[in-house]
């Protein structure tokens, strides 16, 4: 960024502070950063992760509790519940660190499935995803799942 880009920039951003519908300092400052790259881990669309399961290049990580798990899941997927894993994170020691990992809870914007991928992350994880969706819109597209058993 050249000099002069740098001062509009910053100009721009000092006048907004001063302008009554601004948008205030904490939420621009929120609306800069890229929190993905920060973490280390990216949001996948339900599409892509689609396309990760025919190709079979992912391992799916349902974080759903057993029996939510135990009704459906995305054929082949892991079930690893969230509070499972930080209890007994030692189930991911077997697995292979430079793997695509894809992890999904049920709903969109879940804030455990975040919470466990940027865990992953610090432990190694090159290549960590989150179902943008969740399963919710996995379901809605009509997309393959197995049906398990009824607790």
């Amino acid at each position: 960024m050249s000099a002069l880009g740098a001062a509009s920039l910053f100009l721009g951003i000092l006048m907004n502070q001063y302008i009554a519908q601004g948008i205030r300092w904490p939420l621009l400052a929120l609306s800069v950063t890229d929190t993905s790259r920060q973490i280390g881990w990216a949001y996948t669309s339900t599409d892509s992760a689609f396309a990760l399961f025919l190709q079979k290049e992912a391992v799916f990580v349902d974080i759903r509790p057993d029996s939510d798990f135990a009704v459906d899941h995305i054929p082949d997927a892991l079930s690893v519940p969230f509070f499972t894993f930080f209890h007994n994170r030692s189930l991911f020691q077997k697995l292979n660190k430079d793997s695509v990992y894809l992890l999904y809870d049920l709903e969109r914007n879940s804030k455990n499935v975040r919470l466990m991928a940027r865990r992953l992350v610090k432990d190694g994880f090159k290549q960590t995803f989150v179902l943008r969706g969740g399963y919710v819109e996995w379901l809605d597209k009509t997309y393959p799942v197995e049906l398990g058993e009824t607790p």
